[in-house]
């Protein structure tokens, strides 16, 4: 009975540590990236995206968590089209339209200490350069 009830607690403490690693290394959030790419297509138009991903002890995207974040144009707004916009998964699609020029989005994170600068050139209708600051 004695050695049951040791088994016990010691297994009861390795999943207590299981469980306090793994939520301070994986599912706790250390830092947002400002991510920025072109990957599908809608209506034969590519479709650029910029996220704040929400990053883990680990280097890797945290499972199961967004990071709120909040998009400001500072500049071009004008050039593209906005799809889509939601400030609580942190994610802004747009494609641009045919004029050039350059656009300046601050990206706010509720989980980041400083705003992130993304500036975009558009050379024409699908060629983007992006740069983050």
């Amino acid at each position: 009975m004695k050695i049951k009830l040791n088994k016990m607690i010691i297994l009861s403490i390795i999943i207590i540590t299981i469980a306090l690693v793994s939520y301070y290394y994986v599912f706790n959030i250390y830092e947002v990236k400002i991510l920025t790419s072109s990957n599908t297509l809608i209506d034969n138009k590519q479709v650029w995206e910029v996220k704040a991903e929400p990053i883990n002890a680990l280097g890797m995207k945290v499972p199961f968590r967004y990071s709120p974040s909040y998009f400001k144009f500072m500049e071009g707004k004008e050039l593209i089209e906005i799809i889509e916009l939601n400030n609580e998964k942190g994610v802004l699609k747009f494609f641009p339209k045919s004029e050039e020029g350059k656009i300046s989005i601050i990206v706010n994170s509720k989980y980041s200490l400083m705003p992130g600068l993304v500036e975009i050139k558009i050379k024409g209708k699908n060629k983007i350069l992006f740069e983050e600051k």
